[in-house]
């Protein structure tokens, strides 16, 4: 990067002209990088969350839970609420459990006659449910339900959705209220509008381009939705960081000279000593997130790091090659426009940082009580709370923690994101009557805890195969009954024969008697007569 430097101060017009491609081109790619994001999955290899992920993935494949709550009118419920298990049904990685199912769990998913709960188990992973199965089920939702019923969707998907969403909509709304506040400070600190929209401009192809490298590492690797403000806010910072030391000492070099090559020969001694400053602190921090993104347990925490690492690089050639391209380009105009602070604030500083002044004077004293001062600001950190994404991070309005803390208001806490309980056997059938009743037991106890709302699991099939027991009794006698049968068959066969041969004589019979009584209804009339 070095000889880059050196080469952009000798062709700066080439140095820019390359510099504003790349800047264009990774800005265009931002543009798309919400779809190179990847859930904030936190499971850490080797815990039993992700044992227990291992073993459900392996047994039944990727499963996500989607509850969907629907309130209305009881009748309206009944009509539109089959026809929406009907059609989550027949899509063919769904299955569904509904408030319409038989049994207690049917009763368990119907609180009150105006509210009814579906819960659709797709077969896929929560990265392609984030991507596009959340989406279509909404879809479905939304075409199968109309008014007065009421539909709110949730899970853990549509809520790492809208939180990629808004951690995006918050990154760029976040920049873009930045950088008019930065070039304010950069004026009042440089007086030199010129340098200081330069400045500005340099931060903000800093900070563009990093949503570029940002989703283009999306592509290769999994990356948390909070890459993209780290990143952003990384190139941001260190760009104008960075260019602002640079500018300093070149504006100390370039002195009273105003020529091309005053500005060139500047550009060179600020890239001797301010330049190799940068690199150096900037490789250390290169290094040192490289370091922390090597030891991160899983691949998503990694990109917390490697982003940063990324817009560093990037930050670090915007300074050290883009800056020099254009200060040499610019030259003495760079100073144009520029005004004199005011003599309150200079006299103010002077007394304060000048020379025989109190920091100078006592720097050990003032350095303490600065340090000191920096603890109080840092005592809300002791506050901070940690934990997986949660609904509580989006905004009261957003329409995903409307619906999760509908369902929760309804359902309960835990409906939103249930728990999954994976239980493997190793040496006998999961269908085995004793480890059913153990289930039976387990699920009995789970169900009592004061904190559990419901539970769902083959505990029931227990009191089922109960009965179950008396088949082999019952298919004993029916081999018996179907041995018998086939002796009685062949007599049933004789006497329907038999009763065949009966018919005939009768229907014989019956035709002479027809004839005897038409004769006999002959000599009646005749006798009449």
């Amino acid at each position: 990067m070095y000889r880059l430097a050196h080469l952009a101060i000798r062709r700066p017009v080439a140095a820019l002209v390359t510099a504003l491609v790349i800047v264009a081109a990774l800005t265009a790619i931002g543009l798309g990088v919400s779809s190179s994001l990847s859930p904030s999955i936190t499971t850490v290899p080797g815990t039993e969350s992700s044992h227990a992920q291992h073993l459900a993935d392996a047994h039944f494949g990727p499963s996500v839970l989607v509850p969907i709550l629907l309130e209305g009118p009881s009748a309206q419920l009944d009509r539109q609420g089959p026809a929406l298990v009907r059609a989550l049904g027949r899509r063919p990685d769904t299955r569904v459990l509904s408030a319409w199912d038989s049994g207690a769990t049917g009763r368990q998913l119907r609180p009150r006659p105006t509210a009814a709960t579906i819960v659709a188990s797709v077969a896929a992973t929560e990265k392609d449910m984030v991507k596009n199965g959340q989406a279509q089920i909404d879809a479905l939702v939304a075409k199968t339900i109309s008014g007065p019923v009421h539909a709110s969707v949730t899970g853990q998907p549509s809520i790492d959705r809208a939180m990629k969403d808004q951690s995006i909509a918050t990154t760029r709304r976040a920049v873009a209220i930045t950088l008019p506040i930065l070039f304010v400070v950069l004026l009042l600190l440089l007086r030199a509008p010129v340098a200081a929209a330069g400045l500005t401009a340099l931060a903000a192809g800093t900070a563009f381009s990093a949503l570029g490298l940002t989703a283009l590492l999306g592509r290769v690797t999994e990356v948390d939705a909070i890459s993209v403000l780290l990143g952003t806010l990384t190139g941001l910072v260190m760009g104008v960081g960075f260019g602002f030391m640079f500018y300093r000492r070149w504006r100390e070099a370039l002195g009273t000279g105003c020529s091309h090559s005053d500005a060139a020969r500047a550009a060179s001694e600020a890239l001797e000593t301010t330049g190799r400053a940068v690199l150096i602190g900037g490789t250390a921090l290169v290094v040192g997130n490289l370091v922390a993104a090597a030891v991160g347990p899983t691949a998503v925490l990694s990109s917390l790091f490697l982003t940063p690492t990324l817009c560093n690089l990037l930050a670090i050639g915007a300074a050290v090659v883009v800056m020099p391209a254009a200060l040499v380009l610019l030259g003495a105009r760079a100073q144009a426009l520029s005004f004199g602070a005011p003599h309150v604030l200079t006299a103010g500083w002077n007394r304060l940082a000048g020379g025989g002044a109190i920091v100078i004077r006592d720097a050990v004293v003032v350095g303490a009580l600065a340090t000191g001062l920096l603890l109080l600001l840092a005592i809300p950190l002791l506050s901070l709370k940690t934990g997986p994404p949660s609904a509580r991070y989006l905004p009261p309005d957003d329409p995903a923690r409307v619906s999760y803390e509908r369902v929760a208001t309804v359902m309960g806490p835990g409906w939103p994101t249930p728990y999954n309980i994976v239980v493997v056997s190793e040496n006998r059938p999961i269908t085995d009557p004793a480890l059913l009743r153990r289930f039976d037991t387990f699920q009995a106890r789970l169900a009592k805890d004061p904190r559990v709302a419901s539970v769902v699991g083959p505990g029931s099939f227990a009191a089922t195969s109960r009965q179950l027991n008396a088949l082999p009794t019952g298919l004993a006698a029916s081999t018996k009954l179907l041995k018998g049968g086939k002796r009685d068959l062949g007599t049933l066969q004789r006497g329907l024969g038999q009763a065949t041969s009966g018919v005939r004589q009768l229907r014989s019979g019956l035709l002479s008697a027809a004839s005897g009584a038409g004769r006999l209804q002959g000599g009646s009339a005749t006798a009449q007569t």
